[in-house]
């Protein structure tokens, strides 16, 4: 596994035997600089014999410079040499040791380079780094070889082993699709490995419907409800796997069938996200396209009663029944189910307008009794006869909208009373 290093450059200056002490002016630790992207820390002490007649002191400066590289030198001190001065908060007594160390966890890699003796401990706990360092000062006390013990961090998890798909990059209107699968693929996933898929909340398309756990050998898997309507679902590896882990999360696509007695505050095309992360780490969200489109066909009118089609001739003085079919579709798949009065799921509030023949009446009275209207809807011919008729539905739900909308209608003109010597009466319309 790769890890952060730090370099570290050490000089030496000979000083007279008397001294008794190494003294590090400007840090005998490997002290980070303000520079360094390294998030390690690291701490570092070297010991070399040297001549029973000459002690050492040695002037060190350690710059943390790099995080591709741990180098570190041994600067010849007495054996009798016990103590150490250091800028550094990460200062460790200079034992007859030398430790650089990062974050802590417990392998240990050992190598002789240059003369020294080194150990390397990845991530390791303090009571192996403990372990390490009286392991190496009794070797110095034993062979006299100097000895170095490194700890190093873990390299950063690797997040690139999880990849996230969709089954199709559109949903709803057009796309012929009536099931959503989003899938997570896991390649070699470690113990102590948490990934996270957070999943759009549902919506008028979409309806959550099972996702695959992890098995009991693997791991565990959990579902939580944020408060946005949204849904993370959370893995977490007990045991380290080979190979690839398939997870597949499934959506049920609804279509136009599904009733709504509310007008959807979503109508368009808008881009849904699911986002996911590895060990913490987010990664590239995955995006597909919700679309609804409401239809309506607006056949017209239709000859209720008497029983006719649209050659049947009309009768001056003949009150004909109308029903008016608005076929409308919500739009959430196609444009089937249509509704005959206006679609509660589409409706923000609808007027319809209905051109008419000259002399055509409408019986407001009639109309409204046979439709019975609960919701406020009305049906009127404003202008009177022979001009527009005009249908106006209210925002919101719509009552028994599995019916056709009926019109009663007069048809004109009227047959003209007799006429007299002394009187012509002009044709009249049936009150309204």
């Amino acid at each position: 596994m790769g890890h952060d290093t730090v370099s570290a450059d050490t000089s030496s200056t000979p000083v007279t035997a008397t001294t008794n002490a190494r003294t590090a002016t400007s840090g005998n630790t490997a002290q980070l600089s303000a520079a360094s992207t390294s998030s390690a820390t690291s701490e570092s002490s070297s010991v070399a014999p040297s001549s029973a007649s000459s002690d050492a002191t040695s002037t060190s400066s350690n710059t943390a410079a790099s995080s591709s590289a741990t180098s570190t030198s041994s600067t010849p001190v007495s054996a009798a040499s016990t103590t150490s001065s250091a800028a550094s908060s990460n200062a460790v007594s200079a034992t007859p040791t030398s430790v650089t160390s990062s974050v802590a966890s417990s392998a240990t890699t050992s190598a002789a380079t240059s003369g020294v003796a080194t150990q390397t401990l990845v991530e390791p706990t303090s009571a192996a780094l403990s372990g390490a360092k009286s392991h190496a000062a009794a070797q110095y006390s034993t062979t006299g070889q100097p000895q170095q013990v490194n700890a190093v961090a873990a390299a950063p998890a690797d997040t690139s082993n999880a990849v996230l798909k969709t089954s199709t990059a559109t949903v709803g209107y057009g796309s012929n699709q009536k099931e959503l699968s989003l899938t997570l693929v896991i390649t070699n996933p470690q113990a102590g490995d948490v990934y996270t898929v957070t999943i759009p909340a549902d919506t008028y398309i979409l309806q959550f419907d099972s996702v695959g756990g992890l098995t009991a050998d693997q791991g565990t898997t959990t579902t939580s409800n944020n408060a946005d309507g949204t849904k993370t679902i959370t893995d977490t590896f007990t045991t380290s796997q080979s190979g690839v882990v398939t997870q597949i999360i499934k959506y049920i696509l609804k279509t136009n069938y599904s009733a709504q007695d509310k007008p959807m505050t979503t109508i368009g095309s808008v881009t849904k996200t699911v986002t996911y992360t590895v060990n913490g780490v987010a990664q590239t969200p995955v995006t597909f396209t919700q679309t609804i489109q409401p239809y309506a066909s607006m056949t017209g009118m239709s000859l209720t009663y008497p029983t006719g089609s649209a050659t049947t001739a009309l009768q001056s003085g003949t009150e004909y029944v109308f029903s008016y079919n608005v076929g409308e579709a919500n739009g959430i798949l196609d444009n089937d189910y249509q509704s005959a009065r206006v679609n509660s799921a589409v409706n923000y509030g609808t007027t319809l307008t209905i051109a008419v023949p000259a002399g055509f009446a409408l019986n407001a009275g009639d109309t409204a009794k046979l439709n019975a209207f609960t919701d406020a809807t009305t049906i009127t011919q404003p202008g009177g006869a022979g001009t527009d008729i005009i249908i106006t539905v209210p925002k919101g739900p719509v009552v028994r909208a599995g019916k056709s909308l009926l019109l009663t209608v007069w048809p004109g003109p009227l047959p003209r009373r007799p006429r007299t010597k002394t009187q012509r009466t002009r044709p009249q319309m049936r009150a309204q």
